[in-house]
């Protein structure tokens, strides 16, 4: 079966829509409730859920401790400010200032964005005069806590009832695909003075987005699993993976492309070189449809290195143009990367084709 890149539609959330509306509806209402039965406003545990429900357990637990850790440094930060014995500064420059360090220390990491957030909001109500700060500073670091409960509960509950793939495994599936579609596209690139077009960065791009977001997703729930002690600490190598995977099937179409124009332009200037480009698009191919199977492990490691082994420029040989050299050395060393990292184990989906074995040269 054939793909191509308009073959991969775009599809981050693991549910279908009104479901996906059903538990984010479902999150804040449980957030609400939470709130009531401890006669808290609930405003700001309403407006966490929005803000950290993603479409699976592992990126709205992220997302989660991200807003908690920084709504937690913000309100450290208020309280000390609001401790001090300041004379002689208006309130609001005192404000400002704590205000914009906050948020440039939020600019150097995701996890403190929250933080300028809660300060603001603290400051501002302690010179209001409303209410003391430790009280503003509790109260909205507990509506926060509960919201984010509220909605990794629902995101976790829903995903456990639907039992939809977990994100390694939509993962593994959607980089198989795309590898072949890779491969498929990388066959039409010869097809006359429009083939290179298959490989253009512009149609990619939004199927390669979704691949790496999935292997954040995947590396997320290796992370999580790591902390909760379900699975063993993975090397440094391989703490991020899944997304080091997608990273380098972007990589792999660059190449691609870069080989595929090359190979369109010395066409008509090297008619020798011109009759092995057949046999080097076969050997392109192969190793293509070769480490779209080693993503799960379904092939063997010899098989795969066979594969790429048929790439490896040799000067001495006419198999290869030397014009070709440079391209395939590139192509070569990505793809040798790919085929490196450890295979996903991980169950295929019911919705996908089952894979075509590769011919290996």
């Amino acid at each position: 079966m054939k793909f191509a890149a308009a073959a991969l539609p775009v599809d981050l959330n693991p549910h279908p829509a009104p479901l996906a509306g059903i538990t984010l509806a479902a999150s804040v209402v449980l957030a609400w409730a939470l709130c009531a039965a401890l006669g808290l406003p609930g405003g700001w545990a309403m407006m966490s859920t929005l803000i950290v429900v993603r479409p699976t357990a592992e990126s709205t637990m992220s997302a989660g401790a991200d807003r908690a850790r920084g709504s937690l440094l913000g309100a450290l930060v208020a309280l000390l400010v609001a401790a001090l014995p300041v004379h002689g500064v208006p309130p609001m420059a005192l404000t400002l200032a704590v205000v914009a360090a906050l948020a440039w220390a939020s600019a150097t990491s995701a996890a403190w964005r929250s933080a300028p957030i809660t300060a603001l909001i603290v400051l501002q109500a302690t010179a209001a005069g409303g209410h003391p700060a430790w009280q503003v500073a509790g109260l909205r670091v507990i509506e926060i806590g509960l919201g984010i409960a509220a909605g990794l509960g629902c995101v976790a509950m829903v995903g456990l009832l639907a039992g939809h793939a977990t994100p390694a495994e939509r993962f593994a599936s959607r980089c198989e695909l795309t590898l072949r579609a890779l491969a498929d596209a990388w066959e039409a690139s010869g097809d006359g003075p429009t083939g290179p077009a298959a490989l253009d960065s512009a149609r990619w791009r939004p199927a390669l987005v979704e691949l790496v977001s999935l292997g954040r997703a995947a590396d997320a729930r290796q992370r999580w699993a790591t902390r909760l002690g379900r699975a063993a600490a993975p090397s440094k190598q391989r703490t991020a993976a899944h997304e080091v995977r997608a990273r380098l099937v972007g990589r792999t179409l660059a190449d691609l492309s870069t080989l595929a124009r090359l190979a369109q332009m010395m066409a008509t200037r090297d008619s020798a070189g011109a009759q092995a480009l057949p046999q080097v698009r076969q050997q392109v191919a192969d190793a293509l449809l070769a480490c779209a199977q080693a993503v799960r492990g379904g092939l063997p490691a010899q098989q795969v290195q066979s594969a790429l082994a048929a790439l490896k420029p040799d000067p001495t040989s006419a198999r290869h143009p030397a014009w070709l050299t440079p391209a395939l050395a590139l192509l070569l060393q990505d793809l040798a990367a790919l085929a490196s990292l450890p295979a996903t184990k991980a169950g295929r989906l019911k919705s996908e084709p089952p894979p075509e074995p590769a011919q290996t040269a």
